[in-house]
């Protein structure tokens, strides 16, 4: 999924995932680059961890 679409799930502004990212918050093989550089988050457990709502 999209860091839009991220957002809508976990209820995080799309700079604090970001941020989550860069200090090793989130793990790598739960997030992929597209040929278009975008992230795809993938990992529900990670969505879980992060969410403010569960």
């Amino acid at each position: 999924m999209l860091i839009s679409e991220l957002e809508k799930k976990t209820g995080l502004p799309r700079h604090t995932i970001r941020f989550y990212e860069q200090e090793g918050l989130l793990e790598k093989h739960s997030i992929r680059r597209g040929e278009n550089n975008y992230r795809d988050y993938s990992d529900q457990r990670e969505i879980r961890r992060i969410s403010v709502s569960g």
